[in-house]
C-alpha cells in the first residue's frame, strides 16, 4: 500500500506505508517514519506533506539517505504539534517577558501568537478554576512554551488538528498496568539525543539589559522588527529564529 506525498497542492511522490512506523506519544512525538531502499533518488523536501488518520504531517528536517548501489530511505512527517517548534512565543512583541494568569490566559495568549503567524488554532477542553501562576519566558518556540505552561499548572496538553487541549488529565484512566523485562524489570534505558539543528528563515535580535531607557517596554535592548531570507521563506515557509548578544545595549561616550 501506497501513500500520496504533495508538495503545496500538487501531488508528488507516493511512498510504501508498509514500510512506516508510526508513533504519537501524549505531550510528545507523533510522527510517520519510513524507511525503505530505492533505486533511484526521491524527491522529498522539507515542506512536503501527508494526511495520515486524518491528520496533516509534514516533513521539518530534511530527509537523510545513504547511497551505494541502491538508495536507503529514512523520511520523517511530523503532525500539527512539532510545527509549534517553528515559531517563537511573543507577547505584545517581546520575546523575553513575563505572564502571569491561569488554564485559559496561557493558552488563549499562546494561541493568539500561534494566529499570527498560522492561522487556524483554536482551544480544545480547558481545565477551568485553577489557580494562576507566574512564568518567564526568554526567546524560546511556542512548543518549548506549551510544556513550561503544563507543567507549571500540572496539567497535561494534546493537540489534535490544531486544536489544543490543555487539562489537568488527558483522555481516561484505566485499572490496567504493564510491566517489561524480567521479574518485571527494565531490560535496557537509553536516551536519544534529539538533532537541534534548525532551518530559519526569519530572524530576531536582541541585546542586553543595561542601560534601559525608561519606560522601555521590553526587558533587552530589542532591535525593530526582523530579517528575513526570501528565498528561504519560499522554500521552506515561516521557521522563526532568534540572535541574542548581551555586549549590545545602550551606551554614550560623554565628557563632563
Amino acid at each position: 500500500m501506497e501513500i500520496q506525498v504533495y508538495r503545496g497542492n500538487t501531488a508528488s511522490v507516493k511512498l510504501p506505508l508498509n514500510l512506516s512506523s508510526f508513533t504519537k506519544v501524549m505531550m510528545g512525538e507523533h510522527s510517520l517514519v519510513f524507511s525503505f531502499v530505492s533505486p533511484s533518488k526521491i524527491d522529498i523536501r522539507v515542506g512536503d506533506t501527508l494526511t495520515y488518520k486524518n491528520e496533516l504531517m509534514t516533513v521539518n528536517t530534511d530527509p537523510t539517505f545513504i547511497k551505494s548501489h541502491l538508495y536507503q530511505y529514512d523520511i520523517r512527517f511530523e503532525g500539527h504539534r512539532h510545527s509549534l517548534a517553528r515559531w517563537l512565543i511573543m507577547d505584545e512583541g517581546a520575546l523575553t517577558f513575563d505572564y502571569f494568569g491561569d488554564a485559559e490566559e496561557y493558552l488563549y495568549m499562546l494561541i493568539e501568537r500561534l494566529n499570527q503567524v498560522d492561522s487556524g488554532w483554536t482551544a480544545g477542553d480547558v481545565e477551568v478554576g485553577l489557580d494562576p501562576v507566574p512564568l518567564s519566558f526568554d526567546e524560546i518556540d511556542c512548543y518549548s512554551a506549551l510544556n513550561d505552561i503544563a507543567q507549571a499548572l500540572g496539567c497535561e496538553w494534546d493537540i489534535v488538528g490544531k486544536s489544543i487541549s490543555l487539562k489537568k488529565t488527558i483522555g481516561r484512566a484505566t485499572t490496567l498496568s504493564f510491566a517489561y523485562g524480567k521479574g518485571n524489570g527494565l531490560y535496557e534505558l537509553t536516551r536519544n539525543i534529539v538533532d537541534n539543528s534548525k532551518i530559519v528563515t526569519r530572524a530576531y535580535a536582541s541585546g542586553g539589559a543595561e542601560n534601559l531607557p525608561q519606560g522601555y517596554t521590553k526587558k533587552k535592548f530589542t532591535l525593530p522588527g526582523y530579517l528575513e531570507d526570501a528565498t528561504a521563506l519560499a522554500l521552506y515557509g515561516l521557521r522563526e529564529g532568534s540572535i541574542n548578544d548581551p555586549e549590545i545595549y545602550p551606551q554614550r561616550t560623554a565628557t563632563v
